[in-house]
Parts: structure tokens; C-alpha cells; sequence
């Protein structure tokens, strides 16, 4: 597991455009959130992290989020970089 860490105050990355009063979108950092009624869990960069932050092991991830993740756009879950729990496939 890696020290990574939810980021939800960069998901959208601006600059300015010099010499005017415009900013444009640099990049994007996409994250998904899915919950039940116990626990609220997020996607980014391909990880799974808690509502704190916290990254989730993979072999702690519920079945839940695995089957919410079935039903999700996968356009969307690509932005944020799942691709599956290691060794399960999707």
C-alpha cells in the first residue's frame, strides 16, 4: 500500500492566463465517491481511499464498492484511474 492520499482540493487545477483576467483549467484530478448507508468511500488515481483520506487496502475493499463500481460509468472511472483490484481483474 502506498502513502498516497485523497485530494479532493485539487480535482480541478486552474492557471491564470498571463495578461488577462482569465483562468483557464490546467488538468483535472478526477475523484468518484460512492456510499451506503455505513461508509462512504472515494476512487482517485486508481486507489480507494476513506472519507478521511485514508487509503483502503485492497484486500479490505467491501464487495459493496465493488459492486457499485460494476454499475458506474466507465468513462468516469477511467478519469480517475481504476482498473481494477490487482489480481481480480475489473
Amino acid at each position: 500500500m502506498s502513502n498516497a492520499k485523497l485530494n479532493l482540493r485539487g480535482v480541478h487545477v486552474f492557471e491564470k492566463v498571463p495578461g488577462q483576467s482569465l483562468f483557464r483549467l490546467r488538468e483535472t484530478h478526477t475523484a468518484m465517491r460512492f456510499g451506503n448507508e455505513q461508509q462512504a468511500l472515494f476512487i482517485q488515481d486508481g486507489l480507494v481511499f476513506e472519507e478521511g483520506g485514508k487509503q483502503v487496502a485492497w484486500e479490505d475493499i467491501p464487495g459493496w464498492l465493488l459492486t457499485a463500481i460494476e454499475h458506474a460509468n466507465p468513462v468516469t472511472l477511467r478519469e480517475a484511474g481504476w482498473k481494477g483490484v490487482p489480481g481480480k481483474g475489473k
